[in-house]
Formats: structure tokens, sequence, C-alpha cells
């Protein structure tokens, strides 16, 4: 549990989502909301004040075991980023190249664990998609050819890698009424769910690097008596991407997914209920 509202604030603005944690345990990357535009910083977490700030950086990500870190970066307000690598904890800039986001309010950054290669993801109001960085000793270079874009829904996870770093996954949801009993709806206006029914509600996408290498469709049995605590937000991982207790304190879950094994992905729901899938089939 984190208290938001103890960190040094950034431009007036308190920290309300966590990134990731550096692995000496007193750093945290998180995410700050200044006007329309989310930012990424570096807090301390004994002194709960600001350690590093990149220029106009959207999304933040260690590597290398926390001796450098990566950063989605903005500057001028349009659609042209920099993917940059810095020395961690000096801030010196080691390596950086230009990308583009097909579109995106709001940006997030993941690195495999082999340290070659990022994901650099993005969210629109009714889209979510890739842009895809390789990384090297010598350079890090954008594939604008091989970005993802999906359309109709932006509720997402964040990815996971592979402890190798060879694949990763990510869940999205596009039925938001998954769980509604629509002809009840209709005809009294009340909120109830199709109790006991077995419904599709998302989709598990797997990605070797760029390549999409399969999806599988996820299906649930509406829990006795759930209903959404609001009917518009409706989502039904319990840490989407990007949400967060604004009112201060409470986190929720950073990660639904978790790789049991080299084959094995477990997504665990809000109802208790716990999958497990079998990615050596695809």
């Amino acid at each position: 549990m984190i208290n938001f509202d103890e960190f040094e604030s950034l431009e007036k603005e308190k920290p309300f989502f966590l990134l990731d944690q550096h692995p000496d345990g007193k750093h945290l990357e998180m995410h700050v909301e200044i006007g329309d535009v989310y930012l990424a910083a570096v807090w301390n977490i004994d002194t709960k004040r600001l350690a590093w700030f990149p220029e106009d950086a959207h999304a933040l990500a260690w590597l290398h075991q926390g001796t450098q870190i990566a950063a989605l970066q903005n500057p001028i307000l349009s659609e042209d980023f920099l993917f940059a690598t810095y020395s961690w904890p000096q801030g010196q800039l080691l390596q950086q190249c230009p990308l583009r986001f097909p579109m995106g309010y709001l940006f997030d950054l993941v690195l495999s664990p082999a340290n070659d290669f990022a994901v650099c993801q993005w969210t629109e109001q009714c889209e979510f998609g890739f842009e895809f960085i390789t990384l090297s000793d010598h350079n890090v270079l954008h594939l604008p050819q091989h970005g993802y874009i999906k359309r109709g829904t932006n509720l997402t996870t964040r990815p996971i890698f592979r402890p190798d770093g060879r694949f990763w996954v990510c869940v999205y949801q596009d039925n938001s009424d998954w769980w509604l009993d629509e002809d009840v709806f209709h005809h009294s206006g009340k909120f109830v769910a199709k109790e006991g029914e077995r419904v599709q509600f998302g989709t598990l996408l797997v990605f070797q690097q760029t390549q999409l290498v399969g999806e599988i469709p996820l299906t649930i049995t509406i829990p006795s008596g759930y209903c959404p605590s609001s009917a518009i937000t409706s989502g039904f991982f319990p840490g989407e991407t990007f949400s967060a207790d604004y009112s201060g304190g409470e986190l929720a879950s950073l990660f639904d997914l978790a790789f049991l094994d080299e084959d094995r992905i477990m997504i665990s729901l809000l109802s208790g209920e716990v999958q497990v899938y079998d990615l050596s089939t695809l």
C-alpha cells in the first residue's frame, strides 16, 4: 500500500500511479498528472522526495539490474518522441532514437528481462497499441513498420514478459457489459448480473517480440451478485493498466498476469477466479 500524498509534488501535483520499483528497493517510478499530460519521474522511498525528473518523460523503466534507466520523452509536445537510455543514478545520456506514435494521450514502457527489446504502449480513448524498440550495446532503434494497433477498446493490462524475454503477453477487455443481464436492464433499467453464465470478456495476446503469435479468448463465470462500482467503469481486472486510486492511498495491484514457468501464464480476476493457460500449444 502506498500513500501517494506523502511524496513530494511535481509542479504542484502528487504522483498517483506506480510504474516500477528499483531493484535497490529505495526508488519508485511513478506517474503524475499535470494538466492533460501524464508525466513520469523517480521518487526516493525513504525521503519521499523527487530523485530524478528527465525533461517531459511520459514513461520510465529500469534495465541492466537498475544500472540504467530508459525514458519515453516528448520535449516539444508533438507527435515526435525520443526513446533514451541514461546511466543510473548519474542520469547521463547514453543512447537515444526518435519514434512516433500513431496516436495516444497516455504512454507506458516495459523492458524485456534480456534488456534487448522494449514495448512502448500507448492508449487513446477507444484504441491502444504498441511501438517497439531494439536495444544493443551500440545503438537503440525504433521499428516503425512493426507497430500494433487494437481498435474498439482501451481497457488493457500492462505487457508482461516471460522470464527469458522471448515472449510477452497482455490482456484486453472489449466487452464492458460482459456481466450485465441486458434483458432486465432494457425492461427495468436495473443493473443485474447474469449470475452463473459463462461469457467471453476479453482476449489474451501473445507476442514473440514484434510478432503476434496467438490470441486466446478469455471467458468467465459471472459471480453471484456481481456488480461493478460503476456501470461506466466496469473493468474486470484488479489492476487495469493506468487505473489508480486518486483519493489517496491504496494502490491497486500492478500486475494481473504472471508467468508460472516458460509455458504457463496465470490470470487473476476480481471474482477470485484464477485461470492458467498453456502457451506451448500456440
